[in-house]
């Protein structure tokens, strides 16, 4: 990790840190579990694009199937924006290994939870593998000139699929909305209109 990527994820830990000493325990295990949650993709695959949604958010990106070209710069003139989840094309490898290549992330996003910086300049790439009939495995690689000296695995994750396993639903009910802001932002002092 360079120099500048220490220091920004100092930071960015001393800001989290000062934020969760003001917030009463409860509200800080809140806190602590909505931003710690990480992404667990689910997929739909229409015909040139796929869809990955992220389970704990309800959270839709779209990763291009269909031979585009990532963006070569964000946000300079003439550019595209930088995105939260980037911008993603996808390619098949093999009959068994799907690869997901994102560049144009939006850099105030941490990687994890500790905070390692990711620049608009970052390559993710995610390869998705199908060992067998139940099992995936998920490996991706950060290439971050700006923030780090030489790309370097941040993930690796095995997937198991449960015969006749059976999914909890949820749902954004607004009853439970308004619990969850009252629970963070009334005893915050904010005023609820």
């Amino acid at each position: 990790m360079l120099p500048q990527a220490k220091a920004r994820q100092a930071k960015v830990l001393i800001q989290f840190k000062n934020l969760l000493s003001i917030l009463p325990h409860r509200r800080r295990q809140i806190l602590q579990r909505d931003l710690a949650q990480r992404r667990q993709p689910l997929g739909h695959q229409p015909h040139i694009r796929r869809l990955v949604a992220l389970t704990t958010q309800r959270v839709w990106r779209e990763v291009w199937m269909d031979g585009r070209a990532l963006p070569k710069a964000v946000d300079v003139r003439g550019a595209p924006e930088s995105r939260y989840y980037g911008y993603s094309v996808g390619r098949w490898e093999n009959d068994t290994t799907l690869v997901i290549d994102t560049t144009g992330v939006d850099e105030r996003a941490w990687l994890d939870e500790e905070g390692h910086p990711r620049s608009s300049a970052a390559h993710i790439q995610e390869r998705y593998t199908r060992v067998d009939e139940y099992n995936l495995q998920l490996t991706v690689t950060v290439d971050d000139p700006k923030y780090y000296t030489k790309p370097w695995t941040w993930m690796r994750a095995s997937f198991y699929w449960m015969k006749a396993q059976d999914f909890s639903e949820s749902l954004c009910i607004p009853s439970e909305a308004i619990q969850y802001r009252d629970t963070l932002a009334k005893p915050s002092g904010i005023e609820i209109k």
